[in-house]
């Protein structure tokens, strides 16, 4: 069980979930994008992190990310 908690805070994955999910609590806080803009950006970081995807697939992912944070201004 720890070794798997280990895992957990080691991956690429978690640690770019979870900032990416700080920066849209922020934007909604702010007011900036709603409650269902937030989840979409937390969602769609889920797929994006550094070495499980190719550039071409990560930047097809990433740009309703960036169209949202776009219009969130």
């Amino acid at each position: 069980m720890k070794e798997k908690a280990k895992e957990t805070l080691m991956s690429r994955k978690f640690w770019v979930t979870t900032l990416t999910g700080i920066l849209a609590l922020g934007l909604f806080l702010a007011g900036h994008i709603d409650i269902d803009r937030m989840i979409e950006i937390v969602r769609w970081a889920g797929g994006i992190y550094v070495g499980s995807l190719s550039i071409e697939d990560a930047a097809k992912k990433l740009l309703p990310v960036a169209k949202i944070l776009l219009e969130a201004g």
